[in-house]
């Protein structure tokens, strides 16, 4: 049986290496003598502890993130941001015919070609790096024919729809009016 103190002392050891060693909770517990369901049953009853295991947590997930995650996330995203070179073998042909050697074989040409990374991939990684940045315009529909639903809007969104319909008047001419 070990005293409150003692569990407390072994339940930060167990934090702390859970958050330096991007390892599981279950090793980081048997590491240091107990099971990962003791311990769990220790963070239930002591708060500081479960305090203290959720801000292990949360630095372990942050830390996976940036040294883990996005190093390999920003490698695979240069790969397919890379402009590549291909071979190409083809047969020459001159004015229509192709050119054959003297045992009658055609004759090959090696060319290089650019290979430009996909615009979708390319899109899709810049949407991910930089969501601020690459944001997909929405449209918003009102029904403007029920007064009662327009008047539920923010005042914001009823200036901004009012400001585009009167626009719109501006900028279409009336057939029935000559200028």
């Amino acid at each position: 049986m070990h005293t409150d103190e003692e569990r407390m002392e072994i339940g930060v050891r167990i934090c702390e290496m859970y958050e330096s060693q991007q390892s599981t909770i279950e090793s980081c517990a048997e590491a240091n003598g107990i099971t990962g369901r003791t311990f769990r049953l220790w963070c239930a009853q002591i708060s500081d502890l479960s305090e203290r295991y959720k801000k292990a947590k949360e630095n372990q997930e942050a830390d996976f993130w940036e040294n883990v995650v996005k190093p390999l996330n920003k490698r695979a995203i240069e790969r397919h941001l890379e402009v590549e070179f291909a071979e190409e073998e083809s047969d020459v042909v001159y004015q229509g015919v192709k050119a054959l050697d003297s045992e009658g074989k055609p004759v090959k040409q090696r060319t290089k070609k650019w290979v430009l990374p996909n615009p979708s991939v390319t899109m899709f990684v810049a949407k991910g790096m930089f969501p601020g940045k690459f944001v997909q315009p929405t449209e918003q529909t009102v029904n403007i024919n029920d007064k009662s639903e327009f008047l539920k809007l923010p005042l914001e969104t009823r200036l901004a729809v009012l400001e585009i319909i009167n626009k719109g008047k501006h900028d279409v001419a009336d057939p029935g009016v000559d200028e």
